[in-house]
């Protein structure tokens, strides 16, 4: 069984994530399937400079605040149930 590439200040079943590297980045679809608000620190396996957030449904990308240490980039996560983040590290 592979390590996850992102691991979590507090598991949650309800939070999920789907991984896919791109040439020039590395893109995080994470999903709260839960019924119950999430806020938690996200530790992602990669390093960067860069981190975004990108909305699909309007095409927004904003800037996101992280430290990176140690080759993991980590960040702070607020969902709202049944919602979707796409994070996208260069």
């Amino acid at each position: 069984v592979p390590e996850p590439t992102v691991k979590y200040n507090k598991p949650d079943r309800a939070l999920m994530v789907m991984h896919r590297r791109w040439k020039n980045a590395e893109v995080y679809l994470l999903f709260n399937e839960g019924k119950k608000p999430l806020n938690r620190r996200a530790t992602l396996d990669v390093s960067g400079n860069k981190v975004q957030v990108w909305n699909p449904q309007t095409g927004v990308i904003t800037p996101k605040q992280f430290t990176d240490t140690s080759g993991h980039v980590t960040v702070t996560l607020h969902m709202q149930p049944y919602t979707t983040r796409v994070l996208v590290v260069q």
